[in-house]
């Protein structure tokens, strides 16, 4: 229509005196403007690439793969209800059941803060009724941060938002992709996996990450657990069957051409062989830069590759990757780093120098490279973050075999990552296109 509105953009970039300078010697009529066409779904009012944004659209977003999704627990009280050690959490929470304080002296004593929403006194009384036995059933391992499980009283009275509605699938044999709708950090780094339930900053430092269950389970609590409208009797895939049989109908035509289909014994189309392909597509850093504009500002899309040796090649790395992000990989039994040093295992102040970081003065972990000490999920230094949160802790054996395991899995991640990256130039050859 010859009435609709246009729309026009410019910025200026700098310090703040300078972009004063320039507002003082610039008006609307003087100022260099770029027209900008928004496109749907978003409607960016920013300059974007819009060949590039029709044919990423082409793709499959993870919410359209994986029906049955949402964002992390989030508790507005970490400190009360989660905690690296299960005893201390135990105690805890036996303290609180039993206190003979109310209101503000509650959250006072225990050293919660107000939040709007939720009744410290309330949630007492119902813990209160609760015996010691029936405490502990609460306390479940969560996926706090990357490579960082700690323990949570997992109870609607204490957190404040429980999301019982996707993370009751994860409480029986299960793995979940984590990804974000948004973030704000300069690398698109937001991808990571679990096998248990999962705080609602795990997976993106800046905003809040989002959980996408492979399998869903009935729930006889709850009156009716669906998926497209049918009703989930027993553990189903939580894929959209409209994938299932686009691959159905690729695999289909393959089997009629001379392209082998033996893939050492893997089957093509089981849940995990699809799960392992997206996760192989989204820890390519090729498709992360070419993509990152629109990463940023929602939820992944995924190309799948209609190449069916393709589709098992990647399928088989991004096996290699779970295993690796969820310390299941066999490669780990032998770490690459090794803890030296003498004295108590406190963690001060940790700093990298020359391969080696120092928890203290005297004691430090040997053999880390550097790429591995810079490397970030979500938003966060994977190797400097987890020390840093265990400052004024000494750590335990258990706990310098996890960080020599989760160095070893950087350092192997980094590795299937450039194998990735030589493959993907292929997968937008020929694809599945969302329909």
């Amino acid at each position: 229509m010859s009435n609709q509105a246009k729309v026009f953009y410019s910025d200026v970039w700098g310090l703040r005196e300078q972009k004063y300078d320039y507002l003082d010697h610039h008006d609307v009529s003087t100022t260099d403007w770029q027209e900008l066409h928004p496109q749907s779904e978003s409607y960016l009012l920013v300059p974007q690439n819009t060949e590039l944004l029709a044919h990423y659209e082409r793709f499959w977003k993870v919410t359209d793969v994986f029906p049955v999704n949402g964002v992390g627990i989030t508790t507005a009280h970490d400190d009360f209800v989660i905690d690296m050690s299960k005893t201390e959490l135990v105690n805890r929470m036996r303290r609180f059941s039993v206190s003979i304080y109310s209101g503000n002296d509650l959250y006072t004593f225990f050293q919660v803060n107000i939040k709007t929403g939720w009744d410290i006194d309330v949630a007492h009384r119902i813990l209160a009724k609760l015996d010691n036995i029936n405490l502990d059933e609460n306390i479940v391992s969560i996926s706090y941060r990357p490579f960082d499980h700690r323990y949570i009283f997992y109870h609607d009275a204490v957190v404040w938002r429980t999301v019982r509605r996707v993370m009751a699938h994860m409480q029986q044999a299960n793995v979940a992709l984590i990804t974000a709708r948004s973030n704000k950090s300069q690398q698109m780094d937001h991808f990571f996996c679990t096998d248990a339930i999962m705080e609602t900053k795990c997976g993106e430092r800046t905003t809040q990450s989002c959980m996408f269950p492979l399998y869903l389970y009935p729930d006889p609590s709850a009156k009716k657990k669906t998926m497209f409208d049918v009703e989930i009797t027993e553990k189903t895939a939580n894929i959209n069957p409209r994938l299932i049989v686009a691959l159905q109908k690729m695999l289909g035509e393959i089997a009629t051409s001379e392209t082998p289909r033996n893939d050492g014994g893997t089957e093509p189309l089981a849940p995990e062989a699809i799960f392992n392909y997206i996760y192989a597509v989204l820890y390519s850093n090729v498709y992360r830069e070419k993509y990152a504009d629109f990463l940023k500002r929602d939820f992944p899309r995924v190309p799948f590759t209609r190449d069916y040796e393709l589709f098992v090649k990647l399928g088989g790395l991004g096996q290699q990757l779970v295993d690796l992000h969820l310390l299941k990989s066999p490669v780990l039994e032998v770490p690459i780093a090794k803890f030296e040093g003498t004295g108590d295992g406190k963690v001060e102040k940790p700093r990298f120098e020359a391969g080696k970081v120092w928890i203290n003065a005297t004691q430090h972990f040997d053999c880390v490279p550097a790429e591995v000490w810079q490397y970030q999920i979500g938003g966060y230094q994977v190797c400097d973050k987890w020390l840093k949160d265990r400052k004024g802790r000494s750590l335990s054996a258990n706990d310098i075999r996890h960080y020599c395991r989760v160095v070893t899995a950087l350092e192997r991640t980094i590795e299937v990552q450039k194998q990735i990256d030589e493959l993907y130039g292929g997968v937008e050859k020929e694809m599945i296109d969302f329909v």
